[in-house]
């Protein structure tokens, strides 16, 4: 599913994976996310079962590597890199 999921983000959104480190029960995803303006996000994404063992929860954070403001940014990150998911597996049958 990560492998998938890697696939999505840099197909649909054109981030760079930067990472993938997997372990029994979950796995951590590593991009990054080039603005308009040229500046670069670390965005982080961490998938486990959901504690139900029905689906996957989606853990997900976007941070600016500048100190400055992100314009809005890191929102937009996740809610897009969100909707490619979803779209991604529902497309795929689902989990």
């Amino acid at each position: 599913l990560s492998l998938r999921i890697e696939e999505l983000v840099a197909l649909e959104l054109g981030w760079r994976h930067v990472s993938t480190e997997l372990a029994p029960t979950s796995a951590t995803l590593r991009f990054e996310a080039r603005s308009r303006l040229v500046l670069t996000d670390d965005v982080t994404v961490r998938l486990a079962p959901s504690p139900s063992g029905l689906g996957l929860t989606v853990d997900a954070e976007s941070r600016s590597r500048l100190a400055i403001g992100d314009l809005g940014a890191n929102p937009r990150n996740i809610r897009a890199l969100l909707d490619v998911v979803r779209t991604g597996l529902i497309a795929d049958g689902g989990l």
